[in-house]
């Protein structure tokens, strides 16, 4: 049974997502849930699910993974112009998000499915698309791009049991909503703690608003997900707004930290007796490929580790060539049953099977050290990542709205550089900027400017 929720039974009246106004739902609801959805939807059809940090959103979301269906996830910020071009290039027959997002949209006749999430059936015709595919997820974390990558049920799976085994998730385990839930690695936290029979604290504040951190220990969450700039921010703080008896474990993900952060958490940690998960991966991967354990964060600082078990990793120089040496440096490849399909861009590439076979050129640049500890030093294309996003940074400058405006964007995957091609066009170039990616203004700086971060402290 190809299931990655197969035992929402099993735990009952156990709480499964709880959010910040103490509205629960119990693995009992969500077993319903999911068989009631069984019944409306049809194998084979193509529906966009629009997700929010809210109750009914993920819980809906996690009633619709273990159907068989395509399931293209995005962002609840999405325009009606995006809207209407997927609706258009991948034939959709449902649309699925909270009855506010409807009404955005301008979309009639759409019945209640969840509490605040409706659905529409819409006019398209199904199609005998290739069922292997399950989850569609964005390759950028924007919602302005139609290229996505194709996931199969399998490699939800094959993920997320290694996840839950290499951080030991147990019904006892609980996190909290950091990050947004259309991109691959909220998704796999999502997947991992409703998999194992652990719980969720739903929230859509941030870690800038002290709220979140009153829901943080008011629910006693004993594991906290993060990208480099949250690392970044709660150093500013000295990390003391973590202090909390339950927490158990930081997780480090969707980019490089320079060492003097990674030193910065380390000494916290060792203080609080907190282990540190340091992470890499990517949405074709499911999304993880490798971990660094805890206990040689500290003797192998920087590393990305080594890949989950089942899965390797290999150096290619320039010609193609293997790397057998250590220390030499070359694209780092993976090959693991996590890897992707392949890519969709309209819905003609649903009726493809598995292209990638198994294996994945990451883009990335690597290094490996004598004892198969790995490093990234760089990327192949243009690439970066803030909050856990995977932008296409020249993709994003040749935008119509800014490619007149913008001579280049550079990144030190923590932060945006804009280089204009008049000075007094940087405001609006970052304000078009900030709206396209939904990032906050304070990460997106002039290129000549040495940054230097400020933020407001929580009180």
């Amino acid at each position: 049974m190809n299931e990655l929720f197969k035992n929402l039974k099993k735990y009952k009246s156990k709480v499964a997502l709880i959010d910040d106004s103490f509205n629960k739902v119990d693995y009992t609801e969500l077993f319903e849930i999911k068989n009631r959805f069984k019944k409306l939807f049809p194998s084979g059809s193509v529906a966009l699910i629009i997700v929010d940090n809210s109750i009914d959103s993920i819980s809906s979301y996690i009633g619709f993974l273990d159907l068989k269906l395509v399931k293209v996830i995005v962002d609840n910020n999405i325009s009606r112009k995006f809207f209407k071009d997927l609706e258009k290039k991948y034939n959709l027959n449902y649309v699925i998000c909270l009855e506010r997002k409807m009404k955005f949209l301008n979309i009639k006749g759409y019945k209640i499915l969840n509490r605040n999430v409706c659905y529409k059936k819409l006019g398209n015709k199904k199609l005998k698309i290739n069922t292997i595919n399950s989850l569609l997820l964005t390759t950028s974390g924007s919602t302005s791009s139609p290229k996505f990558v194709r996931l199969s049920q399998l490699n939800l799976i094959d993920n997320c049991s290694k996840i839950i085994k290499y951080f030991g998730l147990t019904h006892n385990s609980r996190s909290i909503t950091s990050l947004q839930p259309a991109y691959s690695y909220a998704i796999s936290i999502i997947n991992s703690h409703i998999s194992a029979g652990g719980s969720l604290v739903i929230t859509k504040k941030n870690i800038m608003e002290s709220e979140f951190w009153e829901c943080f220990k008011k629910f006693k969450v004993n594991s906290f997900y993060s990208v480099p700039i949250m690392i970044k921010y709660l150093e500013k703080i000295d990390f003391k707004i973590l202090n909390s008896d339950y927490l158990k474990y930081i997780a480090i993900a969707g980019g490089g930290l320079e060492n003097y952060y990674l030193r910065k958490i380390s000494k916290f940690a060792k203080k609080r007796k907190i282990k540190i998960f340091y992470m890499y991966g990517q949405t074709e991967t499911s999304p993880r490929m490798s971990y660094l354990n805890p206990k040689y964060f500290n003797l192998k600082l920087g590393s990305i580790g080594q890949p989950l078990k089942g899965g390797k990793f290999f150096l290619k120089d320039e010609n193609d060539n293997i790397i057998k040496n250590s220390n030499r440096q070359g694209e780092l490849i993976y090959s693991g049953k996590n890897v992707c399909l392949g890519y969709a861009n309209n819905y003609k590439d649903l009726y493809l099977g598995d292209i990638n076979k198994g294996v994945l050129n990451t883009g990335d640049y690597a290094t490996r050290d004598s004892r198969n500890f790995y490093y990234i030093t760089g990327r192949k294309k243009k690439i970066s990542k803030i909050f856990g996003q995977r932008i296409d940074l020249d993709h994003l400058k040749k935008k119509p709205i800014l490619k007149k405006i913008i001579k280049d964007i550079y990144s030190n995957d923590q932060e945006l550089f804009i280089d204009t091609f008049k000075k007094n066009k940087f405001i609006e170039a970052r304000n078009h900027v900030s709206s396209i990616l939904k990032i906050n203004k304070l990460y997106i700086k002039k290129y000549e400017e040495t940054y230097k971060p400020e933020f407001k402290m929580i009180k």
